[in-house]
C-alpha cells in the first residue's frame, strides 16, 4: 500500500481495515494492539468513513446466545482511495 505508519489508535484501526477484508474486535487487539476498537471505529464513522459491522450470533459453552461483529469498510460507501486519502490526512499529510 505504501501508507505511512499509523500515528494513533484511530489511524491504526483505519490502516488495518484498509489492509484486511474483515476484522473482529479480538483481531484488532491481538494483531494490531488496539484496545478499544469499537470506540475508535465510532470516531472514524464520525469522520465520515463508512464502516459496517456484520453481526454473528453463536451459543457459548453454557448455551447462552452471544454475538460478535466483523468490521469492514462498507463496500457501498466509497472506494478505498477515498479512505486512503482520509488516512493520509489523519497522519498529517500525503507522506
Amino acid at each position: 500500500f505504501g501508507l505511512p505508519k499509523p500515528i494513533n489508535q484511530q489511524t491504526n484501526v483505519l490502516r488495518a481495515l484498509l489492509n484486511n477484508k474483515e476484522l473482529t474486535r479480538r483481531d484488532f487487539m491481538v494483531k494490531f494492539d488496539v484496545l478499544d476498537a469499537p470506540k475508535n471505529i465510532e470516531s472514524l464513522r464520525k469522520r465520515g468513513i463508512g464502516i459496517t459491522c456484520r453481526r454473528v450470533s453463536v451459543n457459548d459453552q453454557f448455551g447462552t446466545k452471544v454475538s460478535y461483529g466483523y468490521y469492514s469498510i462498507d463496500e457501498y460507501w466509497a472506494n478505498k482511495e477515498r479512505a486512503e486519502m482520509i488516512y493520509r490526512e489523519m497522519c498529517g499529510g500525503s507522506k
